[in-house]
């Protein structure tokens, strides 16, 4: 008789991050009460999706992931400002991205409308000739 080992065991962590977490955590281990009762700490909603809570009332969700071998993390909000169902709705869309191999970070600037801005010295920009 064969044993089997699953495919996540035998996968180094920095690969099962980039995979996606296809079958590797447990998704929505938080809920609406039980973050309101939540002392100071981390906590792990599954797939990349954190809680830092600060205070009884304060706190703010980030998402963990890797892109191009690099740990990142991605501010989405705090908790006064984006509900858990929102947080993991945000969650969810950007891990696509990684899938799809681009950066979260990047492209929220993106979409942001940044531009680049390229200052010139003072010395090219008073020349007289």
């Amino acid at each position: 008789m064969s044993h089997r080992v699953p495919l996540w065991v035998t996968q180094s962590h920095t690969q099962r991050w980039a995979e996606g977490w296809t079958g590797l955590t447990t998704l929505h281990k938080l809920s609406a009460r039980t973050i309101k009762t939540l002392s100071k700490g981390k906590y792990s909603d599954g797939a990349g999706l954190w809680l830092s809570k600060s205070d009884l009332d304060g706190g703010k969700w980030f998402l963990r992931y890797i892109i191009h071998g690099q740990r990142r993390e991605m501010g989405l909000g705090s908790i006064r400002d984006v509900s858990l169902k929102e947080a993991r709705q945000q969650a969810s869309h950007w891990r696509e991205a990684v899938r799809l191999g681009k950066d979260p970070i990047r492209e929220s600037h993106c979409s942001w409308g940044h531009v680049l801005v390229v200052y010139k010295s003072p010395a090219i920009l008073h020349q007289t000739g």
